[in-house]
């Protein structure tokens, strides 16, 4: 069975904490009584790490309060229910792990070329979003979806949302001008917690024309962390692995760069409906 996100960010914690203390996996296999795979297994999320194995490794690796109040929290809560379970039918294994990351993310920043990002999108706006999805999704499954969306804008508030959009994703008239102005509209009312910019058509060439994508942080034992999203017409695609995520943090810096400021890029949403009335 595939590890958890929360399986994984617990091994990958460990490790790093007996990276920093210097050491090797066998000598952690010998102290603790186990082999070398058991040890291997707890740091890659594929093999549970009990309550009591955290308390004996986090004084092994000499872990301050912190890092060991933090490790215990998530081993805790390895097997509990998550809010989005019910849904689990309803999306592939690698946006429920970004769910996971989600749940726990302080920071989110998004960059969308060609629609409003998930979390921003009215009920109609991603009704139409989701029905247009390929295979295309019955009544019952489009539902799913649909709650399973507004559920996870209702639980936003404790995120600081940064998204970057392009202009072309304003002007697609998703779900008919009815519902399109509806969304723009809802741009221009946006909380404090979220910060919108416009990238606009005279920006030219940009720093992602490959397509839309997440960038999620957390706080972990040792520091932050970080996984990025991609989302296309083949699935969805979670990626953890260091470099890759300081890739598209370049990628959002210079998107963010170019795009207008959160009042120009309010105003630009106000001009196009203005100019669309």
């Amino acid at each position: 069975m595939r590890p958890t996100l929360r399986q994984r960010r617990l091994g990958s914690a460990l490790a790093r904490l007996r990276d920093r203390a210097g050491i090797d996996i066998d000598t952690v296999a010998a102290l603790m009584g186990w082999t070398r795979s058991d040890t291997s297994g707890r740091e890659s999320g594929r093999t549970e790490s009990s309550l009591a194995d955290i308390e004996r490794l986090s004084r092994l690796y000499d872990s301050t309060d912190d890092e060991r109040g933090w490790l215990l929290d998530l081993a805790g809560r390895q097997r509990e229910r998550c809010w989005w379970q019910p849904f689990g039918a309803a999306v592939p294994d690698t946006f429920l792990d970004y769910l996971e990351l989600e749940e726990t993310a302080t920071d989110l920043h998004a960059w969308e070329i060609d629609l409003v990002p998930g979390l921003l999108q009215t009920p109609d706006y991603a009704r139409a979003v989701i029905e247009s999805w390929i295979p295309r999704p019955g009544p019952d499954l489009a539902e799913q979806r649909l709650r399973l969306r507004m559920a996870r804008r209702e639980r936003m508030g404790r995120l600081r949302l940064s998204v970057v959009v392009d202009e072309g994703a304003l002007r697609r008239r998703v779900g008919g001008d009815r519902v399109w102005r509806e969304q723009l509209a809802s741009l221009t009312r946006l909380p404090e917690t979220v910060t919108l910019r416009v990238l606009p058509f005279s920006g030219g060439a940009h720093a992602s024309h490959s397509g839309s994508f997440s960038l999620l942080t957390a706080v972990g034992a040792t520091g932050v962390d970080q996984a990025v999203l991609l989302d296309n017409v083949g699935g969805s695609l979670f990626l953890e692995d260091e470099p890759e995520v300081r890739r598209f943090q370049s990628a959002f810096e210079d998107l963010r760069a170019a795009a207008l400021d959160p009042e120009s890029s309010r105003d630009a949403i106000l001009d196009i409906l203005r100019a669309n009335g």
